[in-house]
């Protein structure tokens, strides 16, 4: 999560969201207007060390409403959402969409769009982080951010060398323009 409400999502998410038929956590609401993001699943479960669910939706419409179900406010620096421990996380649009061409896409044109790629590389390295357990956010970006190499070469075409290392670049500078929770470890 990118909020500064972190922490609450969690207690309203596992507190004071009903359970409906074929949610993908205990006690937690995967809105109707959300699919599975079935290629990006590899690239979930390789960093949560277990299976893992993507949800995405296409409209920011329909992921708003989802943040403020679960946040009980708008908060418009969420790009990702997932419960510690649990088996799924879920995904704003535009990053979904950038993630869904990188793991489809040729490698020379997943390489010409490393910059745009940063961030989302790095909300969903993250928010599998939290899969495994992990609830402080400064840990979890922090690992996210060391752990990205990997992911962004195994699972979105990123060639190592320049291409990788633009992508870093990038993605530090998204990490450091982020709330001081998730940067307070590195």
């Amino acid at each position: 999560m990118r909020p500064a409400l972190a922490a609450l999502a969690v207690a309203v998410a596992t507190v004071c969201l009903p359970a409906v038929a074929g949610a993908d956590e205990p006690g937690f609401v995967t809105p109707p207007t959300f699919a599975r993001a079935k290629a990006l699943e590899p690239a979930a479960s390789y960093v949560a060390g277990k299976p893992a669910q993507v949800w995405c939706t296409k409209t920011y419409a329909s992921w708003n409403s989802f943040v403020r179900q679960v946040f009980g406010v708008s908060e418009p620096g969420a790009n990702g959402m997932a419960l510690p421990g649990g088996a799924a996380l879920y995904i704003a649009p535009d990053e979904c969409n950038n993630l869904l061409f990188a793991v489809q896409a040729d490698p020379q044109d997943a390489n010409a769009a490393v910059k745009a790629l940063a961030g989302p590389i790095e909300t969903l390295t993250h928010e599998a982080i939290h899969l495994r357990g992990e609830s402080d956010e400064g840990i979890t970006d922090c690992d996210a951010m060391h752990e990205m190499p990997g992911v962004a070469v195994r699972h979105f075409h990123i060639t190592p060398g320049k291409h990788l290392r633009a992508l870093m670049a990038a993605a530090w500078i998204y990490h450091r323009q982020s709330p001081a929770a998730y940067t307070a470890v590195c």
